[in-house]
């Protein structure tokens, strides 16, 4: 589970739109386990938003944990939400409010806003590991390895559950900023903003470097996060570009261009075939994919002035976002219809925004692709060239019999 932060904010992290649902009041169950739940994943596009427990406000980042949804605040510790809408103080005893969180050998481990790295077992002990720098902004569990990005590197630990141990460091540019993630080849992938030339490069569990350094050709590209998707490529979104990029194994690069004003801030790959991301300034949640040289974009509107941050796939399968300006988390269903609809590819690049009805916008944009042209044959037919006569004695008369001595193909 990843967990990051945008440069500008605090911590965070084709069908149609169904009608949004009445928001859901929270109901608070201090000192409770909300537990596992069975709630199956919402028809595409299906949006559901539900407030924190009173006092609590949102912080931005979510990750999901023993079948719930964990929300960091500005109070110490959590705010768990169940997948039907019911919120309350999680018991865990987090101590500083969490700044970012991850999952690292089935615990969840966070740093807190004295730079302090905790962790809690899946019974809410919680236990003191060390501190990390200042700068510290966000955690990948890699193996038995916590991978922490700071300003200017990488600091590699291979804690025992009690402590962090020493840092193994992996240097980047000074003052950059970088955003992680594995990727299906099993490397650690690193998108890097620098200021100067952006670039992407690829670490072995070992923190050595992986094949060459890729440059993103736009001196403004910024990349801002990074996520593995289902189609076994990485997608990376740009701030800077107001694009999302897309990588395959073999470091093969292209872009889509997100409308104007959109200002996405995170992505995830989710378990329905698409790649997930928030679109604050536009206010969407967008669902993309790539399919035989073409991107396609479906968004879905949030909840009026929400604020969008971070988003995650829940445990039950839907994709969860937290609106900061609404204080809310919100819900969006999954699950792809039983009919399907055909868009045709657009000509250029990039194409202008349809909206579908209201709440609903699909873009299609098409990387142009090796057409291979296959000539056409005209049907063949085998004729006779030469001809030979014999007779034959049928019912005692002599006949005269013609048949073909050879043949051709014409």
């Amino acid at each position: 589970m990843k967990s990051k932060q945008t440069q500008q904010d605090s911590p965070r992290r084709t069908a149609k739109n169904r009608a949004l649902a009445s928001l859901v009041g929270a109901t608070v169950l201090v000192g409770t386990v909300l537990g596992t739940s069975a709630y199956a994943a919402d028809t595409l596009g299906t949006i559901n938003s539900y407030t924190p427990e009173v006092g609590a406000t949102l912080a931005g980042e979510l990750i999901s944990w023993q079948g719930e949804v964990l929300a960091n605040r500005n109070l110490n510790g959590f705010t768990a939400f169940s997948s039907t809408g019911t919120s309350q103080a999680s018991p865990i005893p987090a101590g500083a409010p969490v700044k970012t969180m991850a999952i690292w050998n089935n615990f969840l481990i966070w740093i807190d806003t004295a730079n302090n790295v905790k962790n809690s077992n899946p019974g809410g002990t919680v236990t003191g590991m060390g501190t990390v720098a200042a700068t510290a902004d966000s955690l990948l569990a890699v193996g038995p390895q916590l991978w922490v990005t700071r300003s200017g590197g990488i600091d590699r630990f291979s804690p025992t559950g009690s402590s962090l141990g020493g840092a193994s460091t992996i240097t980047l540019s000074a003052g950059s900023t970088s955003r992680m993630a594995i990727g299906p080849d099993g490397n650690v992938w690193v998108v890097e903003k620098t200021g100067g030339v952006d670039t992407l490069t690829r670490w072995s569990n070992a923190g050595a470097p992986v094949g060459s350094t890729f440059n993103f050709t736009n001196s403004s590209a910024d990349p801002i996060d990074i996520a593995a998707g289902p189609d076994n490529a990485m997608w990376v979104l740009h701030s800077g570009t107001n694009s999302v990029g897309r990588f395959d194994i073999n470091l093969n690069y292209s872009e889509f261009a997100l409308p104007a004003g959109a200002v996405a801030r995170d992505l995830v790959g989710s378990p329905d075939g698409g790649v997930w991301l928030t679109e604050n300034g536009a206010n969407n949640v967008s669902r993309m994919s790539f399919a035989t040289g073409q991107y396609t974009r479906t968004a879905y509107t949030a909840p009026s002035a929400f604020g969008l941050r971070s988003l995650i796939v829940g445990p039950d399968n839907n994709i969860w976002t937290v609106g900061t300006n609404a204080n809310k988390v919100a819900r969006f269903g999954t699950v792809l219809p039983t009919t399907t609809t055909t868009t045709t590819p657009a000509v250029t690049t990039t194409a202008a925004a349809t909206t579908v009805p209201t709440t609903v916008a699909t873009t299609v944009a098409t990387v142009p692709p090796t057409v291979a042209t296959v000539p056409t044959t005209a049907a063949k037919r085998r004729v006779c060239v030469k001809s030979k006569k014999t007779y034959v004695i049928v019912k005692g008369k002599r006949t005269l019999k013609t048949t073909c001595a050879k043949y051709a193909v014409k």
